[in-house]
C-alpha cells in the first residue's frame, strides 16, 4: 500500500514538473523565440497608419550604411551600421537602438532623422535581431552589455566624439539598463522613446492582457526556462538602479495611448532619475508612433535637448522669439527668462491633439518651448493662445 501511495505522488509530481516545464516553455517561445510569430505580440498597438517614407527610408539605408563587427558577451556575432557625414572623425554622434522584432533598418526613420540634423549614427542589430545571430531575444539584457560595448569600439574609431544614446522600446530598455554598465565619459546623455523600465513588469502586463492570466506561476515558470535556455533572468533586466545612479541627463519620450509598454514606464523613470530630465507625453500616440504622428514637435524636444547634453548646459535654450506668433518678442524674452529658471529642475509635458486633421496646419508656437502654469496666467500668453488651433500642451516642473 505505501508503495502504491509513493507511486501516486511520484506521478503526480512528474506531471506537474512536466506541465510547469510546458507552461514555462511556451511562454518562453511565445516571448522569446525568434522562430516563432511575435505577431500576436506586436500587431497589437498597430494605429492602422503605413508610414510613407518607409521604402525610400530603406533604400537610402541600404545606400548608406557602412557594416560593422562585434561579438556579443554570449559569444554570438553581432552586426551594426555607421552614417558618417564627410568631416572630422570628432563630430557628434548618436546611437540608435531599435526595438522589439526590429533591427537597425526599421530604426531608419531615427537613423536619417538624426543624420539629417548633422549627426554622425551608429545603430546595433541586438542580439536574434536583424543581421545579429542569436537563438534569443535578450530583451536588453545582455543587449546592454552590448550596447557598452558598441559605444567603446565607436568611441576608439572615432577620437572619442561626444555620444548621446538613444532607444526605442526594448532599444529603450537596453540603453536605460547600460547607464551604470561602465559607459565612457565621452557619453553625454540618453533618450529613451516608449521603454520599459522594468521586464518582470512588462511581462506580466502582457500576460493580462493578451491571455487574462496572474503572472504567478506563469512568469516565474518561463523564467526558469530562459535562465536554463538564455543564461538571464527577467530581473536582470530592470533599469531602477541605474536610472537612480546615473549623471547623465535624460530626455523620456512616450505615446499617451501606448497599449504595449504602458505609459507608467515614463512616469517610474522620470522619477526615479537624480540627473537632470525632461519627460514628454504624446496624449494620443500609440507605441513608438509619436514620431510619426507628431513628427515636428518630436525633433523639436530632442533638437533642444541635445543642444543641452552635448554643451553640458542644462539651461540652453533655443531661440523662443523666432517661433513665436504675433512678433511678440517682448513676450518671447519674458517667457525665456522664466523658462531658464526652470530648466535644472527638469520638465514633464503631455501634448493633446483634439483634432487630428488640424495638426498639419497648426501653428509650431505651443510646442517650441516648455511653459509652465504661471506663464499661461500671463495677458500675452492668453491673447496668443487664443489664435493656436487645436494642440494643447501641460507641463509641469519638479
Amino acid at each position: 500500500m505505501k508503495k502504491f501511495k509513493k507511486s501516486i505522488i511520484s506521478f503526480f509530481i512528474i506531471i506537474l514538473l512536466a506541465a510547469s516545464w510546458f507552461v514555462g516553455d511556451y511562454f518562453h517561445n511565445f516571448a522569446l523565440n525568434p522562430q516563432i510569430s511575435k505577431d500576436g505580440v506586436t500587431g497589437q498597438d498597430n494605429d492602422g497608419v503605413e508610414d510613407t517614407r518607409k521604402v525610400e527610408n530603406q533604400k537610402w539605408f541600404n545606400e548608406k550604411a557602412i557594416e560593422q563587427d562585434m561579438k556579443s558577451v554570449t559569444g554570438v556575432n553581432l552586426k551594426g551600421y555607421t552614417f558618417t557625414h564627410n568631416n572630422e572623425k570628432n563630430e557628434k554622434w548618436i546611437i540608435v537602438t531599435h526595438g522589439f522584432t526590429s533591427s537597425a533598418k526599421d530604426a531608419v526613420k531615427f537613423i536619417k532623422g538624426f543624420y539629417n540634423r548633422g549627426y554622425n549614427v551608429f545603430a546595433p542589430d541586438l542580439i536574434a535581431h536583424g543581421n545579429s545571430e542569436g537563438k534569443t531575444y535578450s530583451m536588453g539584457g545582455h543587449d546592454s552589455s552590448d550596447l557598452v560595448n558598441w559605444v567603446k569600439k565607436i568611441s576608439a574609431e572615432n577620437n572619442n566624439p561626444d555620444i548621446v544614446l538613444f532607444g526605442v522600446s526594448m532599444g529603450a530598455a537596453a540603453t536605460m539598463n547600460s547607464l551604470n554598465k561602465g559607459l565612457p565619459e565621452n557619453v553625454k546623455g540618453f533618450i529613451e522613446d516608449s521603454g520599459y523600465v522594468s521586464l518582470d513588469e512588462e511581462f506580466s502586463y502582457q500576460l493580462k492582457k493578451l491571455f487574462k492570466l496572474p503572472s504567478f506561476p506563469v512568469i516565474p515558470l518561463a523564467n526558469f526556462v530562459t535562465g536554463l535556455k538564455a543564461s538571464y533572468n527577467f530581473g536582470d533586466v530592470d533599469a531602477k538602479e541605474a536610472l537612480k545612479s546615473t549623471k547623465l541627463p535624460a530626455l523620456i519620450l512616450h505615446g499617451g495611448q501606448d497599449g504595449f509598454v504602458p505609459v507608467d514606464n515614463a512616469d517610474i523613470a522620470y522619477n526615479l532619475l537624480n540627473s537632470y530630465k525632461e519627460k514628454y507625453i504624446f496624449d494620443d500616440a500609440k507605441h513608438v508612433k509619436a514620431e510619426r504622428k507628431y513628427n515636428e514637435e518630436y525633433w523639436q524636444h530632442i533638437e533642444r535637448f541635445l543642444v543641452k547634453a552635448y554643451s553640458g548646459n542644462m539651461t540652453a535654450t533655443t531661440n523662443f522669439k523666432n517661433n513665436l506668433s504675433n512678433g511678440d518678442e517682448e513676450f518671447g524674452e519674458d517667457l525665456e527668462s522664466q523658462t531658464n529658471s526652470k530648466q535644472e529642475r527638469g520638465t514633464e509635458l503631455v501634448l493633446k491633439h483634439d483634432n487630428e486633421e488640424n495638426t498639419s496646419n497648426r501653428e509650431s508656437f505651443v510646442d517650441s518651448f516648455d511653459y509652465t502654469s504661471d506663464l499661461e496666467s500671463s495677458s500675452n500668453f492668453k491673447n496668443i493662445k487664443s489664435t493656436l488651433p487645436s494642440t494643447r500642451a501641460v507641463t509641469k516642473s519638479s
